[in-house]
């Protein structure tokens, strides 16, 4: 389907979009990628590492704490990002 055919499809009255669905999904694909983005980075972390000659069972002690670290932050910027967008909407 081109834009133009989806543009005229929304002007279409019996044309129905389930926004619960479209949000669920949505979500769904979020989280999904979130897994993944979680499972990359503690593999980068861990071949970090073994690069720098670590031992495996102390590998597993430095993988927790530099991945809780790193968590926080992105989390930390994702709140900020967050209440920057809804200040911006609600102006």
């Amino acid at each position: 389907m081109t834009d133009n055919e989806i543009l005229n499809e929304l002007n279409n009255p019996e044309f129905r979009i389930n926004i619960t669905r479209l949000i669920w999904r949505s979500h769904q694909f979020n989280r999904l990628n979130s897994e993944y983005l979680k499972e990359i980075l503690k593999q980068q972390l861990e071949l970090k590492e073994l690069l720098k000659g670590n031992k495996e069972h102390k590998i597993e002690n430095n993988l927790e704490s530099k991945f809780s670290e790193i968590d926080s932050k992105i989390r930390a910027y994702v709140n900020k990002d967050l209440i920057d967008d809804m200040n911006y909407i609600q102006e």
